[in-house]
């Protein structure tokens, strides 16, 4: 937890933006396409779907429901990573106020 805590806070340090786009499922799948096909995007929408992805630094993923405009909003609000679970392959993380204390 603690080493995803310190990566979480070098993202907030760059202060990237949020890019937002509503796509088709043929192209969310080009776009989020990766060696190990994780976004599963084929199993999760349907083929006249709109997907909604969001790209941070550069990594572009369907929308998992975080909404800034970029992650140094996240560090003026001192949100960070209070936990996370995996689930049947999805990784869920849980973020929160005053992470550090």
């Amino acid at each position: 937890m603690k080493k995803l805590q310190e990566s979480f806070a070098k993202l907030l340090e760059g202060d990237a933006e949020t890019e937002i786009q509503n796509v088709s499922r043929s192209e969310a799948e080009e776009i989020c396409q990766d060696d190990d096909n994780r976004y599963k995007i084929k199993d999760t929408f349907q083929e006249d779907e709109t997907v909604r992805i969001v790209k941070v630094a550069g990594m572009s993923v369907p929308c998992g429901g975080t909404h800034i405009k970029s992650t140094g909003l996240l560090k003026q609000r001192n949100w960070g990573i209070v936990g996370f679970r995996c689930k049947k392959g999805v990784v869920r993380v849980k973020y929160g106020q005053d992470w550090n204390k």
